[in-house]
């Protein structure tokens, strides 16, 4: 009988503010959950590669915070396997690419995939705007129930209501064929403040599709991603 064919190639993704659970429950990847200097670090990888005994590794970083931690492993040798680093600004631009990732091709097809995907992702944080950020944004009017929207670290708008913060900070969704917001929830926020955001979203964005996930990271407030 015809047996399945072997995979190649194996995706491990590192987290360090939450998200990890997303990747482990979905499938999408082996995941490390780990700090800087994290002595155990090294120790979890191998055990990861030992299990799944794939030619080539794909280490994934889902954050900048992770890029000391992984740029001496590019190209190592781990228990028989190869592995290719590869870092993303954030966790939500991780998810797109490891939505890619397809274990029976080997690593240089998965990397240019999912770097594609990745750079064709809108990710915007929303947090809330303290007083003492004032200095940071002087053109502002500034009091703390305000929140603001950013994206690749530029300030994107300010505003005292999260869903039209987050609906002024949208591109142009004519643009798009049947859009899908996921919100990423963050762990300063309560379920309740969350389904009261997508209830509100869903009435004034009524041709998007919008999804809600747990991530539990300690900041931004929401993180979302537009596909």
């Amino acid at each position: 009988s015809e047996t399945d064919p072997e995979k190649t190639c194996c995706l491990i993704s590192i987290t360090d503010d939450g998200f990890g659970h997303i990747f482990t429950a979905s499938g999408l990847a082996s995941n490390i959950a780990t700090k800087q200097n994290d002595p155990s670090f090294f120790t979890s990888l191998t055990k990861i590669i030992e299990q799944s005994s794939p030619s080539d590794i794909i280490l994934m970083a889902t954050s900048l915070n992770q890029l000391k931690t992984i740029q001496h492993l590019e190209e190592a040798s781990i228990c028989g396997s190869t592995v290719k680093t590869i870092v993303f600004h954030t966790p939500v631009h991780a998810i797109c690419a490891a939505l890619t990732f397809n274990p029976y091709n080997d690593s240089s097809v998965n990397f240019a995939k999912m770097s594609s995907q990745a750079s064709q992702t809108l990710c915007i944080s929303i947090n809330p705007l303290a007083n003492d950020q004032l200095p940071v944004y002087p053109s502002q009017s500034i009091d703390s129930s305000q929140y603001i929207s950013t994206t690749e670290y530029q300030e994107i708008a300010i505003h005292t209501d999260v869903s039209e913060l987050i609906r002024t900070s949208l591109p142009d969704l004519c643009t798009y064929t049947d859009p899908i917001l996921t919100i990423y929830r963050g762990s300063q926020t309560s379920e309740s403040e969350a389904i009261e955001l997508v209830v509100k979203l869903e009435q004034i964005l009524p041709d998007t599709t919008i999804d809600m996930l747990f991530a539990n990271q300690s900041s931004p407030k929401y993180l979302i991603s537009l596909e």
